[in-house]
């Protein structure tokens, strides 16, 4: 996708001067002559660049394009061979070559665009053209091409400037299309910058043309900050992400990414612009955007999925190419305006203090914009930041610095899916912050979702945990407090040892548990020993491999000898009735049991012993003789056994004591029916008649005579139940047959 930012160039325009004068040197005397005549420019009719067509199958339009990239190589030639003077002539009162290489700078393909494919002939012929306008451009930055011939650089400065060879959208252009070539790009711009020093103040002035692009996107999105008034009711329903077409929706995602990394781009090649994007707030600015765009337009994306699942791919690595791409644009200003300046004023600590406050304010404007500092720590750890700037000064605000790590963790809680890898920690001697002047790093990963669990327990190998400077110092003095005749090299040691753990450590030295390694180590060794062993050490590739694997049994890397028997082919056939067998380890159990517990055990455990009765205190755990049992308990015969007759003791029991007697035994024989029949008759006999003398007592003697005390007893009893029979009790009854429903 061309870059739409260069679109706001114009073309070149000759000077009001028919010759310009240069100053040049013959015989060790400076002269001027009339250099740049138009006489010598020559009627060259450069063809505009056009874009390769999306359908090579049309061989009219291939052929088309190809002969337009035939004539442009060949112009871009015979220019390039033209001599000094007529080569400046060309280039300045030649529109057509400035509209031909304006043309390709616009439509050539970035290297983050789908390249459509080509022949083999149409490709050569394509970097062929490549090659001869970055050389045309190359060209025309170079001031001196020799002693004979070159421009005075305020001659320079104002030819480049005054006609418009070079502006701010083509040099963007110029960083994203030869990224490659980083030496030479660095040095056209600084060339440029430094002969014109104009074109800093029109860098600083495209700021709000990015403001206003920003703006346009929002706008665009229905996410606009302005039109805070209701919605009219005969007024067009609010736009909004979701409601833009497909390709509407496409143009915006690829615009996202073609501003990133063109940005990124120029950033990178030309470092010392990041200063004066700085001082405009742009890393704010860029954060605000980011925060309300990259959400929605995510969302968004999720729901169009199902409508265009292989557009979606190609989107999907779009957004992410543009999220990171942002998030590194600011962390390079943030690195190049506040970081590196720190490590560059090493021990000028006033110098320090105000790059310091510089990036905290930074910091601190970024808090409100929670998605961008997630994705900003996830690719550039914050912490890692304040660690190192906590070791070059302690003049800090620790609170503002709490503060900015407690409001990134919680930005990272809430948006990342899983926690990163654990880094190691920088130091003063060992920081890294990416050089704006190292090389170039062109590619970008399309996809950034490769995160890991890290755990805690994980020791070893790449994940394990590396801490220094303070941390490591309170460490090995906590370790060193206990254990004061201890070497602080051997304490570092153990600590790597046991994943930075000092109670482990206190404890494994206190039980002399350590592992075999740090048994063999002197434990008077100091930090001077540890420092000289590695610096003795061969630092390859293969000594500095991590892995999750290293110093198991089979770490060939780290081991010399391994245990070829654990190693088999295929399944390892095993006789399981011998393993079963195998009592080898319960008899190592019972001597280190007895020998360190002191317990005592007449004979092994039985796996087929029936011990459903051994929680049974039956008596003392002694050896008691038969005859001690048989005094405590005599014997005696079971009652089921006996005759019945003589239920006494047996013969053994003492003869001194009095013969116990027993009651004969009950009779268990049913009785005869006949018999039970007429006791049964009996009692209903008297049943029937029991109430028939209290019947008689409530009528009682006749009145005046006086009552007697039974009869008043059952006269009470009488009207106290008297509802429970006869016809007392009817409405009772008749309510109960009405909540029935039965009437």
């Amino acid at each position: 996708m061309a870059s739409n930012i260069a679109t706001i160039s114009t073309p070149a325009t000759p000077l009001d001067k028919q010759y310009i004068t240069i100053e040049t040197k013959k015989g060790g005397r400076v002269e001027e002559v009339e250099a740049l005549n138009p006489k010598f420019i020559e009627e060259v009719d450069f063809l505009k660049y056009k874009p390769p067509p999306d359908d090579i199958n049309d061989a009219a339009s291939l052929e088309e394009w190809i002969d337009i990239l035939s004539n442009i190589e060949e112009d871009l030639h015979w220019l390039l061979h033209q001599s000094h003077q007529k080569f400046w002539c060309q280039v300045l009162f030649d529109d057509s070559l400035h509209q031909c290489l304006d043309s390709y700078l616009r439509y050539a393909p970035r290297m983050f665009d789908h390249v459509t494919r080509l022949p083999q002939s149409a490709m050569e012929q394509q970097k062929s053209v490549h090659r001869l306008v970055f050389m045309t451009f190359l060209r025309m930055s170079t001031h001196k091409e020799s002693q004979e011939h070159h421009i005075t650089p305020s001659a320079f400065g104002e030819i480049i400037y005054e006609n418009f060879l070079f502006d701010i959208p083509k040099l963007f252009d110029l960083c994203v299309l030869y990224g490659g070539n980083h030496a030479l790009l660095n040095k056209m711009l600084t060339n440029i910058f430094t002969q014109q020093p104009k074109y800093k103040d029109d860098l600083g002035d495209i700021v709000p043309t990015f403001l206003q692009v920003f703006d346009g996107i929002k706008t665009k999105c229905g996410l606009s900050d302005t039109g805070t008034e209701p919605q009219k009711i005969t007024s067009k329903p609010k736009q909004t992400v979701d409601s833009l077409s497909t390709e509407e929706f496409r143009d915006i995602v690829f615009y996202l990414c073609d501003i990133g990394l063109t940005l990124l781009a120029f950033l990178e090649i030309y470092p010392p612009a990041c200063r004066v994007l700085h001082q405009h707030t742009l890393v704010s600015r860029i954060a605000n955007f980011y925060e309300i765009i990259i959400p929605e337009v995510e969302k968004s994306l999720k729901k169009r999925k199902a409508d265009h699942p292989s557009l979606y791919t190609t989107l999907k690595s779009k957004l992410s190419q543009a999220k990171k791409s942002l998030a590194k644009l600011c962390h390079l200003i943030v690195s190049t305006c506040c970081l590196q300046p720190m490590l560059d004023n090493s021990g000028q600590q006033e110098v320090i203090a105000v790059y310091v406050e510089d990036y905290l304010q930074v910091m601190s404007s970024l808090l409100s914009e929670k998605h961008f500092l997630c994705q900003y720590n996830t690719m550039h750890s914050v912490q890692e930041d304040v660690e190192m700037i906590q070791q070059l000064t302690g003049d800090i605000d620790e609170t503002r610095i709490r503060f900015i790590l407690e409001a990134v963790n919680s930005a990272t809680a809430m948006f990342k899916k899983r926690k990163g890898p654990a880094k190691e920690q920088p130091t003063v001697q060992n920081a890294v912050i990416s050089n704006p002047t190292s090389a170039q790093q062109n590619t970008i990963p399309e996809d950034f979702e490769c995160e890991t669990t890290y755990h805690a327990e994980y020791g070893g190998g790449a994940c394990a945990a590396t801490v220094s400077g303070v941390e490591l110092e309170s460490l090995v003095s906590s370790v060193k407090d206990l254990l004061p005749d201890l070497g602080e090299g051997f304490i570092i040691t153990c600590l790597e040892e046991y994943n930075f753990d000092t109670e482990k450590v206190i404890n494994s030295l206190l039980e002399d548990n350590l592992t075999p390694a740090l048994q063999k180590l002197d434990r008077q060794m100091t930090r001077d020993a540890i420092e000289e062993k590695l610096q003795t050490a061969d630092h390859t590739l293969l000594s500095q491999r991590q892995n999750i694997y290293d110093n198991d049994d089979f770490d060939v890397f780290n081991k010399d000898a391994i245990d070829k028997s654990k190693i088999h082919q295929g399944k390892k056939n095993k006789n399981y009735k011998s393993v079963l067998e195998d009592k080898s380890d319960i008899k190592a159990m019972k001597s280190r049991v007895i020998e360190e517990y002191d317990v005592i055990y007449d004979t092994m455990y039985d796996d087929e012993y029936d011990d459903t009765y051994d929680d049974n205190d039956i008596g003392a755990n002694d050896n008691d003789s038969a005859d001690e049992l048989s005094t405590r308990r005599p014997f005696t015969t079971p009652r089921i056994l006996s005759d019945g007759k003589n239920d006494r003791w047996s013969e053994e029991e003492d003869p001194d004591e009095t013969p116990i007697t027993r009651a004969p035994p009950r009779d268990q024989f049913v009785p005869n029916p006949a018999e039970l029949r007429e006791k049964q008759q009996d009692r209903m006999h008297r049943s029937k008649y029991k109430g028939h003398d209290k019947k008689q007592s409530l009528v009682g003697q006749p009145k005046g005579k006086g009552q007697s005390t039974e009869t008043e007893r059952n006269r009470r009893q009488k009207e106290k139940n008297k509802s429970a029979r006869a016809n007392h009790n009817r409405k009772m009854m008749s309510d109960r047959k009405m909540n029935k429903g039965m009437f």
